[in-house]
């Protein structure tokens, strides 16, 4: 199971957040975020990040959609401004994505531009959404959420995961990895944050440590 990181914290070198990245025996895609999405110049501060990328740890850009409301045009400018800028990130993680069926054309277009994607829907989106070729976030919220949600049909997206908030136990962080291995989850993050978590660092140690030993 791929461990997605939003690794929303800026990328000095001798930050704790950074080091327990880069020390994790784990495969993990880490989301960078500049500026709420690529900001309009390049941040100097990131380049360093590519001379650590590797086969285990991959990183992919934030470009936000705001549920279908961000016109197509400027979205697939964000998506070629972060490849520009940041020209080590390997796809783009579309957050807000809209999950109702209206927007099925808007989201194949993006994930076509974007050639590598990761789609947070935070939610079960409408199926025919399972047709486009992207990572999917099914799941972004509370642990007591996440623990009553059936997926029901969770079994139509191929590459499916979660992103689940307020674990901070060591106990929740073993429910969660058991449910996620249960369903045949691809990638998984945990946050002892609680709910609308701003992601500005790692999960406490006993959580982080559950997670890249899964």
């Amino acid at each position: 199971m791929t461990i997605l990181v939003p690794a929303y914290f800026y990328p000095l070198s001798f930050d704790p957040n950074w080091a327990g990245l880069f020390e994790a025996r784990a495969n993990i895609t880490a989301i960078i975020n500049p500026k709420s999405g690529p900001g309009t110049v390049r941040d100097p501060c990131y380049s360093w990040l590519g001379r650590v990328s590797r086969s285990t740890l991959k990183f992919v850009g934030y470009v936000a959609t705001t549920y279908g409301a961000k016109p197509l045009p400027n979205v697939l400018d964000e998506v070629d401004r972060m490849f520009q800028f940041y020209p080590f990130i390997c796809g783009i993680f579309f957050d807000e994505c809209p999950s109702d069926p209206g927007f099925v054309s808007y989201v194949t277009e993006i994930v076509r531009f974007a050639g590598n994607a990761i789609l947070n829907f935070g939610t079960i989106p409408d199926g025919s959404y399972a047709a486009v070729p992207a990572g999917a976030v099914l799941f972004e919220g509370d642990y007591d959420k996440f623990i009553a949600e059936p997926f029901m049909r969770t079994s139509k997206f191929a590459n499916r995961g979660a992103i689940v908030e307020s674990v901070d136990t060591r106990a929740k962080a073993h429910i969660v990895l058991a449910k996620a291995k249960s369903l045949g989850m691809d990638f998984l993050y945990m946050t002892d944050e609680s709910e609308r978590a701003s992601y500005a660092r790692l999960p406490k140690p006993e959580v982080w440590n559950e997670l890249i030993a899964a």
